[in-house]
């Protein structure tokens, strides 16, 4: 197969970039009606960029659209039907929800092996005799709106549907991966593809003898779809003729682990770039597709658009299209952003001896650690007089912190990787963060590279950086890919707070994204500065120190026990109050001597250290 030959132009030097990408005003009172209005000369229809701060009213603006348009075919494209199922609230004009195929099928063999396989559930629909299957019947309603996950994109329907307007939410940077397909499928595939292709006797006489490697990547890349349709009928006429149903979808299972479309994609790339083990393909060209075929206006809303990767991500969609129009890229700032200085602010803390400690998830492991910081957030919830206490964090961490502080609040989380247009902590005046978010690095140098297959560098092993001790690339665009997923999460994750629109504080354990500099005050002190000026402010308001009740706490605990051991108490009353280990256990040790109720046994072990437990008397 042919690679690229040296000095032969390619995407990497030869980019077509939008750097000048337009900034629109949409007009407070009519919203974005009069851009998406606004008709184009020639065949390529614009994609507006909507990237104002989550709560700057992108999505009421979506909205007033859509339901000030019922004449328009609307799609409204979203991650998840959470988030499709809050956007039902505010429309009131008729519409269609799409469920997927794993939800609504009623086939358990089919839905198993398109979950393991990916395969495009039309095929199955096919092969199915079902006449009220809720799947297919929901593409049959003829109205004007419908709602449907992103995944969408990778089927035909959206383009059956023929829309006007799409309106993507929150679109974040995916892609489809095609990998090195498997030779024994691929031998599987063309044998029944031989036996049963009624045309197969007129194909060119290099497709009836693969002896090369080249002839099977040119029989795929032109007969994909009729490899796909034979295999169909084969598997339908066996499911019918066989007495066993299992036994067809077992061969199913097998010989469609990559179908021939995915395996003519991975060719086709590897034509073009040469060879490597996986190609990817975003899910952002399918929606340059519908610009370019079908004319379609499209709109994605999202906060954190990166415009770099935007224009590198269509430098290869028209490289590998060979297209020479452009697509408009335009971005909307809204009127009813913010106007004035909302009195929000951001407190970065840190250790004492570490200013640059940005709270990895490794970090987080560590007893003492969590314990400092569910004492920070405790001493805060109760100056604060917080009765419900919001954290955002790590999803492996939401239960260490839980246990340490459910016994006195309300404790509500989020978790890094599942932000995006949630309104959980929108009303807060006080939220927390615990921790920064990061991702792999071999993971993202695999996705650089499956994304821009044309990349070569010799400089791709991730150093540390000198403060911080994270991770960086020496090459800048890998390491801008590293850089916005990362910053983007951070800034999800400030924002599910709103303090953008009213004030909010809002502590950080962990990085601040740069942008959020320019935007909220930030400030950044260190652990020990942070309980001085709590005993300042708890002064000021004549609270005094939680004294700990021993004898109510004891009663407690001993409600359904008779004999306990001295350390397990002092870790309940730790985890409750934040009051240091030595403290406690001497407090601890009194209040016990003194009392008539309780007394502390030593028991000596045939090893170790002999334990200490306590007792009623």
């Amino acid at each position: 197969m042919k690679s690229p030959k040296e000095g032969e132009l390619t995407p990497h030097n030869n980019y077509i970039k939008n750097r000048n990408i337009k900034k629109l005003k949409a007009d407070n009172a009519n919203g974005f009606d009069k851009l998406l209005k606004k008709q184009n000369k020639g065949f390529v229809r614009d994609i507006y960029l909507l990237t104002d701060f989550p709560g700057a009213g992108k999505t009421f603006e979506i909205l007033k659209f859509i339901n000030n348009h019922p004449e328009k075919r609307i799609i409204l494209l979203s991650e998840s039907h959470e988030i499709l199922s809050e956007f039902e609230e505010g429309i009131t004009r008729e519409y269609s929800h799409w469920r997927g195929f794993s939800e609504l099928c009623k086939e358990k063999n089919y839905k198993r092996i398109q979950e393991k396989t990916g395969i495009n559930p039309s095929f199955f629909c096919k092969l199915c005799n079902k006449t009220n299957c809720p799947y297919k019947n929901q593409f049959k309603d003829k109205k004007n709106l419908v709602l449907a996950p992103l995944s969408y994109l990778y089927t035909g329907r959206i383009k059956e549907f023929k829309p006007d307007i799409i309106f993507v939410e929150e679109n974040s940077f995916s892609s489809k991966i095609v990998k090195k397909p498997d030779y024994k499928i691929i031998n599987r595939q063309l044998d029944i593809f031989e036996k049963n292709y009624k045309h197969y006797k007129y194909l060119p006489r290099e497709f009836k003898n693969l002896s090369f490697e080249e002839d099977m990547m040119e029989l795929y890349i032109d007969y994909h779809k009729a490899i796909m349709s034979t295999i169909q009928d084969y598997f339908a006429q066996k499911i019918k003729n066989s007495e066993k149903p299992s036994v067809p979808f077992r061969e199913m299972l097998k010989i469609l682990k990559q179908t021939p479309d995915e395996i003519a994609t991975y060719f086709r790339y590897c034509r073009r770039y040469g060879k490597q083990e996986a190609f990817s393909v975003p899910l952002q060209f399918y929606l340059f597709d519908l610009a370019f075929e079908q004319r379609t206006n499209i709109l994605i809303s999202d906060a954190t658009v990166n415009n770099e990767l935007l224009d590198e991500l269509s430098g290869r969609y028209y490289h590998e299209h060979n297209k020479e129009r452009l697509i408009n890229f335009e971005e909307i700032q809204l009127n009813n952003g913010r106007k004035k200085k909302i009195d929000s602010k951001i407190i970065r803390i840190y250790p004492e001896k570490n200013p640059d400690a940005w709270y990895p998830l490794q970090s987080l492991g560590n007893t003492i650690t969590l314990d400092l910081i569910a004492k920070d957030i405790r001493e805060i919830a109760r100056i604060n007089n917080l009765k419900r206490v919001c954290i955002i964090t790590f999803q492996t961490r939401i239960i260490n912190l839980k246990l340490r502080l459910e016994n006195e609040f309300e404790v509500e989380f989020m978790h890094f990787g599942n932000l995006r247009s949630s309104n959980k902590f929108m009303n807060e005046k006080i939220g927390f963060i615990v921790g920064t978010y990061s991702v792999n690095k071999e993971d993202i140098l695999e996705e650089y590279k499956t994304t821009f297959p044309f990349y070569k560098d010799n400089n791709e092993e991730p150093k540390r950086a000198e403060k911080s001790k994270r991770f960086v690339f020496n090459n800048e665009s890998i390491d801008s890919l590293r850089k916005t997923k990362e910053d983007d999460e951070m800034y999800q994750a400030i924002n599910r707070f709103r303090p953008l629109l009213k004030p909010t504080t809002i502590y950080i354990y962990g990085e601040v994204p740069d942008r959020i500099y320019d935007l909220i005050e930030v400030e950044k002190i260190s652990r020990e500065e942070l309980r001085r000026r709590l005993r300042s402010e708890r002064i000021k308001k004549g609270l005094k120190n939680n004294k700990i009740d021993y004898k109510k706490e004891l009663d407690e605990i001993f409600k359904k026990r008779t004999e306990i051991a001295f350390q397990k108490i002092v870790e309940l009353l730790k985890q409750k109050y934040g009051i240091g280990e030595v403290k406690l256990k001497r407090e601890l040790n009194e209040e016990i001597r003194k009392s008539d109720e309780y007394e502390i046994e030593t028991k000596v072990k045939k090893v170790g250290r002999p334990s200490s437990f306590v007792k009623r008397r």
